[in-house]
């Protein structure tokens, strides 16, 4: 019933190729900050890692917003 609403060229956004990358990309770095967190020698290494993933997820949205500097 599902796909039979659909159109032949709507997609699913959550399926893109980019968004699970993204997804996938934030579970392994958030992941690492949890590992440094409970088993790192220096215990502030976990905040070198949130901290740049946050940068990441701000320079991505961004971009996206800003339509990649009006290139597409």
């Amino acid at each position: 019933m599902f796909n039979k609403t659909r159109k032949y060229g709507d997609t699913i956004w959550w399926l893109q190729p980019w968004i699970l990358l993204a997804i996938g990309a934030l579970i392994g770095d958030a992941a690492k900050a949890y590992m440094e967190w409970k088993y790192a020698e220096n215990p502030r290494q976990y905040l070198a890692t949130i901290s740049e993933l946050c940068l990441a997820v701000v320079l991505a949205i961004g971009i996206i917003t800003a339509a990649f500097f009006d290139l597409i």
